[in-house]
């Protein structure tokens, strides 16, 4: 597109046209497939593109302070320039075109380097030094476009899908003001434009949702809200919560309480063997000093049978001496 406007003279009362300068939009004209906005959607077309050339040479123009004739705006923003300063082509309906009002002939050169894009245009500078002219662009109103929501059964639960961008929608104007030794002397309306707002289109999957979900779904969905929709969806997603018993917090409780329990259960035995050895301790205790007692009282009576025995021996001793006594009286 640069190349076939490059090298073009415009004499004194000459107007340009930039569609008439870069059409047709073919492959064999030189041309390849790129974005171009067509009823609120982006789309590839031969010449997608082309407004990029026309802006820019748009934007020079009013620098040089030619006599614009015709422009458009996009039908949407564009984003590479201020609101307003956009020149647009599209068909026949839509093209950029500007007079030269000079008494002297004007050349305008045209020059893509990489991404960069720049057209100069020469003439005879009749202005004063001390003059300064610049551009504003007023913005009027916003328009924000809602979100369409479109639900697909052929997408699973879970699914957000952004299938096209939002264009906010805007209303502007652009001011030329002339300054002189910095001090402004004009300020004058260029154009309005108005651009026009598209949604943002979303599709959201409910294939596999029961009824109950889907109702949410449109629930959230007339909010007209994605982190609404979003966060719905998150919820209908999720995981059911685990049971107590299935928590790791609930499985080290219970591995606690069965280790305090086991703790409980030794500590019982180690109390119980502890009484038993006591109770057997005692019960020996017991034995021993039952037994050493049957020894005591034996001893007693062996001693009393003992002594028994010697006063027994004793008395038949002494008998015996009155019966031998006796027996030897006789014999005497």
């Amino acid at each position: 597109g640069v190349s076939k406007i490059n090298g073009t003279i415009l004499y004194p009362g000459d107007e340009l046209s930039v569609y008439e300068l870069v059409n047709p939009f073919t492959k064999e004209n030189g041309y390849e497939l790129a974005g171009s906005y067509l009823n609120g959607e982006t789309v590839e077309s031969f010449g997608g593109g082309i407004c990029q050339v026309s802006t820019t040479l748009y934007n020079a123009a009013l620098k040089a302070e030619l006599e614009i004739t015709q422009r458009y705006n996009h039908s949407m923003i564009v984003t590479y320039v201020d609101l307003s300063a956009d020149a647009a082509i599209a068909g026949t309906y839509k093209d950029l075109r500007f007079k030269n009002q000079y008494d002297f002939p004007i050349y305008i050169q045209g020059v893509c380097a990489g991404r960069n894009l720049t057209f100069n245009i020469y003439g005879v500078e009749t202005r004063p030094s001390n003059r300064k002219v610049s551009y504003e662009s007023v913005t009027l109103a916003v328009n924000d476009p809602p979100t369409e929501f479109t639900l697909d059964g052929g997408q699973p639960l879970g699914v957000f899908a952004t299938t096209r961008s939002e264009h906010v929608g805007y209303v502007s104007e652009l001011y030329k003001v002339v300054k002189v030794d910095g001090v402004q002397q004009e300020r004058t309306r260029v154009n309005k434009s108005t651009y026009q707002a598209s949604a943002k289109k979303v599709t959201v999957g409910i294939a596999g949702a029961t009824a109950e979900q889907v109702a949410i779904l449109n629930n959230a969905i007339a909010t007209g809200d994605d982190a609404t929709v979003q966060a719905t969806i998150a919820s209908l997603t999720a995981p059911p919560a685990p049971t107590p018993e299935e928590t790791p917090e609930s499985d080290n409780k219970d591995d606690k309480n069965k280790n305090d329990k086991d703790k409980n259960d030794k500590d019982k035995n180690d109390k119980d063997d502890t009484v038993n050895k006591d109770e057997e301790s005692n019960k020996d205790d017991v034995s021993s000093e039952d037994e050493e007692s049957n020894k005591e009282d034996t001893s007693d009576k062996d001693d009393v049978s003992n002594e028994e025995e010697q006063e027994n021996e004793d008395a038949g001793n002494d008998q015996g001496d009155v019966e031998n006594q006796e027996s030897s009286g006789d014999e005497e």
